[in-house]
């Protein structure tokens, strides 16, 4: 910071020096000392100052030491001194005459010595009693810029070498004190591992500790046990739960379908036997006396209903014989057998139903066939209850309609 305040003091120095060398004889023309500093040219507008902008002090003879601390040097002759300031003044116009007024001039001159600069100040300062002007500190000179500027670098440098001690000093320190808590929390760990352990192995030494650790021990084991067998017991429950909802469907239609085959056997088997009977009553007949030849046509048909029955019998016996096979798989097999394709059963059982359901006139075998096609087409007791009682609505309508029922021709 202070480098750079040096550093631009510099430049504006050398700024000023070019500029007094440029002024030099506007300077010498303007001197305050002659009668005739003021112009009286009325052919343009009268400026006054309205700022000292910079005053600077230069010592003709240069005795000022380099090494010399700041402001320290002996004092020079006045005379040897010269000084320097820059002005700004502006048109002292009427704002009426002049609609657009000129721009602020700056200029320099040089004083022989500080009265000199007083009293061109005063004289070309703006009167009526206006604003006083402010003057300011003398700037430093080159050689005393450059004490600053080599007095601050060392302070820099100074700092900086201190800074960098002080750096290394908290590093060290730092890493010492880093040590010191590691090797302050090992040993309390150590020592608190240690009590630790000491106070295990003197609970586990005691006789009445160690006898109550033990039935703690086998308590848990107990309890351990029982939750195995109550878990194991829950388990073999819902195993046989499972096992049971999946065969119930295809059990179900096993039955439905066992039943209708039985159903239609012990029907076949009532019509043998009727037609058994007949043949039997005719071949009597026949052998009375009295009777023809035609006798030996019935015989023979007698004869052939004999054998389709005794068919009939070891095709039902057989058909026996691998439904109880079929069964005895299943059960071996767990069910997986017939589960596997209830969908397909029922639907096949369902189709045999249907079609001797449609195949057949009479009420009261309808009725016997009417269960099996609602638990095959699975539906509920409500389904079920309205399918019936549309039946009977039905009915009724039919009875209404028939001769002998109510309502006929009025």
């Amino acid at each position: 910071m202070a480098k750079d305040r040096i550093e631009a003091q510099e430049k504006e120095l050398k700024s000023q020096k070019e500029a007094l060398a440029a002024h030099a004889a506007t300077a010498h023309s303007n001197n305050p000392t002659s009668s005739n500093s003021k112009s009286n040219n009325n052919s343009g507008p009268d400026f006054v100052i309205t700022k000292v902008l910079a005053r600077t002090k230069i010592d003709k003879s240069s005795s000022v030491n380099p090494t010399t601390p700041l402001y320290s040097h002996t004092q020079t002759d006045p005379k040897e001194e010269e000084f320097h300031a820059l002005f700004e003044s502006s048109a002292d116009i009427d704002p009426d005459d002049y609609p657009t007024p000129p721009l602020n001039k700056r200029y320099w001159l040089s004083f022989s010595s500080e009265n000199q600069f007083t009293t061109y100040l005063s004289q070309n300062s703006r009167r009526g009693g206006g604003e006083p002007i402010n003057v300011p500190k003398f700037c430093m000179g080159e050689d005393e810029s450059e004490a600053v500027r080599r007095e601050a670098a060392d302070s820099l440098k100074f700092v900086t070498e201190e800074y960098r001690k002080y750096r290394v000093r908290s590093e060290v320190a730092r890493k010492e004190l880093e040590g010191r808590l590691r090797r302050g929390e090992r040993r309390e760990a150590e020592k608190t591992i240690a009590q630790e352990n000491a106070a295990k192995q003197n609970a586990i030494d005691s006789p009445l500790i160690r006898q109550g650790l033990e039935k703690r021990v086998e308590k848990m084991k107990n309890e351990l046990a029982e939750q195995e067998l109550q878990w194991k017991e829950a388990y073999d429950s819902l195993l046989k739960e499972n096992e049971m909802l999946k065969s119930k469907g295809a059990e179900a239609t096993l039955a439905s379908q066992w039943r209708q085959r039985y159903e239609q056997t012990v029907r076949e088997n009532e019509q043998i036997t009727t037609r058994l009977q007949m043949a039997e009553a005719a071949a009597l007949g026949a052998s009375r006396p009295g009777h023809n030849g035609a006798g030996t046509s019935k015989d023979v048909s007698s004869t052939n209903y004999a054998e389709k029955y005794q068919q009939l019998r070891d095709e039902y016996s057989m058909y026996r014989k691998e439904a109880k096979k079929i069964l005895e798989s299943y059960k071996q097999k767990g069910g997986g057998a017939i589960v596997s394709g209830p969908n397909a059963n029922g639907v096949a059982y369902l189709k045999n139903v249907l079609a001797q359901y449609l195949a057949t006139a009479d009420p009261s075998v309808r009725d016997r066939m009417e269960p099996g096609i609602f638990m095959a087409m699975d539906l509920t007791e409500k389904e079920i209850a309205v399918i019936k009682a549309k039946k009977a609505a039905a009915k009724a309508a039919i009875g209404m309609m028939s001769p002998g029922g109510i309502g006929w021709f009025g």
